[in-house]
């Protein structure tokens, strides 16, 4: 039986900053054992791409795809936990929220009635991508809210940024949240990895200042941007390879509404290699690697994230690799 809350340490951070990676070298070196650990991973899209990345052996993973903990996933995400809670042999829970999470609704789902005396936010991380930051437009609302209620920040692919830029980058960061420990980092691998420490309760004591602190760097940008359309998700499972030349050129003509694209996918040049494909639309670039995990390679497919997403174009260009008709997406309610 349980005499002690389970702590929890949660990653958020928008679409592409690099949760995933960091979140790789975490598991790596964390002084907690896996078979002592567990991992819940929560992806927007209806196939989650990272927990199959993230997978490995003795390591308890619950995936939450299709939907953001947030919104609508969230009754899941308290079960599972409250779970967990039960064994006594877990010590830590790693916990990935999707790129579209709000974090203030994550901290009321993890402060749950369900959930008092069972588990404890030991941190909050929020991972920036030094290298595009704020981010799309549409977006830079939700990203400065998800800064504003960390209690620890990784300023991740810091090797893409000129010294003088990631100063006035930290001095941006500092002005909206300026009592979060800040943490530089390049390819996800931080300066210092003591993110298991004993937390000191900064995460929930400082919710009414994040509260404050969002209020007041959102409401210029409240007045003067137009709402952004609700987001969803279209995922297409592949059954045949497709030429490297086809699909770069595909990704090139992707629409502008697409934020982000990642999957696995066979090139017609390596049929029996499975590589997994990551893409920032806005960012205009993309990592294609070799999956390396051992056991069944996971199954080709694509998924696409973004707001009025033409199924009809989607279907039409990814037809002559395409197992099954594409599923729609689920839709999520945007700040």
């Amino acid at each position: 039986m349980r005499t002690t809350p389970l702590p929890v340490i949660a990653l958020t951070g928008f679409l592409g900053s690099g949760k995933t990676t960091l979140l790789e070298h975490w598991l790596a070196k964390s002084p907690v054992a896996a078979e002592k650990s567990a991992l819940v991973i929560n992806d927007f899209g209806p196939v989650n791409i990272d927990a199959l990345l993230l997978n490995r052996p003795n390591l308890q993973l619950l995936s939450i795809a299709g939907g953001c903990v947030c919104c609508t996933s969230y009754g899941e995400l308290i079960d599972n936990l409250a779970k967990l809670a039960e064994n006594p042999e877990l010590e830590l829970v790693w916990m990935e929220t999707s790129g579209l999470a709000e974090p203030d609704e994550i901290l009321d789902h993890l402060t749950s009635p369900k959930l008092q005396g069972k588990i404890r936010v030991q941190r909050l991380v929020q991972v920036i991508d030094a290298a595009h930051y704020p981010g799309p437009w549409r977006l830079r609302a939700l990203e400065e809210e998800q800064l504003c209620y960390a209690d620890w920040i990784v300023l991740n692919k810091t090797d893409l940024v000129a010294p003088d830029q990631l100063e006035k980058l930290t001095a941006k960061i500092r002005a909206i949240n300026p009592h979060a420990v800040l943490h530089r980092a390049a390819r996800g691998e931080t300066e210092s990895a003591h993110f298991w420490d004993a937390h000191d309760g900064a995460v929930l004591a400082s919710v009414a200042e994040a509260h404050e602190a969002h209020d007041h760097a959102c409401e210029h940008e409240a007045a003067h941007e137009p709402a952004p359309t609700p987001a969803a998700t279209l995922y297409y499972p592949l059954s045949q390879p497709i030429p490297r030349a086809e699909f770069d050129r595909f990704l090139s003509e992707l629409p502008p509404s697409v934020y982000r694209a990642k999957g696995f996918v066979r090139f017609a040049e390596e049929p029996t290699v499975v590589q997994t494909f990551q893409r920032v639309c806005e960012q205009q670039e993309t990592l294609i690697l070799p999956v390396s995990k051992a056991g069944t390679p996971p199954a080709p497919g694509l998924v696409f994230i973004g707001p009025q997403l033409d199924e009809a174009w989607f279907r039409q260009q990814l037809a002559p690799w395409m197992s099954r008709p594409a599923s729609g997406g689920t839709r999520l309610k945007m700040i």
